[in-house]
């Protein structure tokens, strides 16, 4: 579902999910998902959205672009997760399901913000194995900001090699994803590049020598002033 307020002075609850009830009528599969993996309450408050975990943790959120959508196989049918829509976003936007994947990368919805409808991880392992290609179509030759898309958590790689295939070359940055991304609370600055008239925006992300979970979501190219 999506949700849109307008005008709210205060905070407001939109969402509580009874945790400790619900758990037990989930799939086995389901039911070990760690306390900070599950959206107890939702709430607004004064242009932010207000996500409390089961772990008793608190992210918040800017109201700018994001919306809610339900998962109810995962945290119940009360509960849900912030969610960017490509199709409301600026610039030239290529999410993970148009990505050119490389090795076998799991799909998740379990923290957000994102990008559609979830992302990409490599659970951790094969590393050196996975890689997630993105190529952007861009409407006209030029200078383009490049933002990667990620949901931060303590359990994620502090070294992933983004590369951008440019104009002059290729760029390699390394992006820490435990740290809640600048931007929105959702994207990442990898840098302003020149793209030329005919070729591809090409990023890449990889899992080579990183040190914990590799995230997949989207890439964003900005045409720069």
């Amino acid at each position: 579902m999506r949700i849109r307020l307008l005008t709210v002075a205060t905070c407001v609850l939109l969402a509580a999910a009874p945790w400790a009830n619900a758990q037990q009528a989930l799939p086995a599969p389901l039911r070990n998902l760690a306390d900070d993996q599950v959206v107890r309450t939702i709430a607004y408050c004064r242009s932010e959205y207000a996500l409390t975990m089961a772990s008793g943790a608190q992210h918040r959120y800017p109201e700018f672009n994001l919306r809610f959508k339900t998962d109810s196989s995962r945290n119940g049918p009360e509960s849900g997760k912030p969610a960017l829509l490509p199709a409301e976003l600026p610039g030239v936007v290529v999410d993970d399901r148009q990505a050119k994947l490389t090795g076998d990368w799991q799909p998740s919805s379990a923290v957000g913000p994102f990008v559609g409808d979830g992302y990409l991880h490599d659970g951790n392992t094969g590393k050196g194995e996975r890689s997630a290609r993105f190529e952007a179509k861009l409407p006209k030759p030029g200078r383009y900001e490049v933002r990667v898309s990620y949901s931060p958590n303590a359990n994620r790689a502090t070294n992933v090699p983004v590369t951008v295939r440019h104009a002059g070359g290729e760029q390699v940055v390394k992006l820490n994803q435990r740290q809640a991304p600048a931007i929105d609370g959702a994207w990442a600055v990898v840098g302003t590049f020149e793209f030329a008239a005919g070729q591809p925006g090409v990023v890449e992300l990889g899992n080579a020598g990183t040190d914990g979970h590799v995230i997949v979501d989207a890439v964003q190219f900005l045409p720069s002033k």
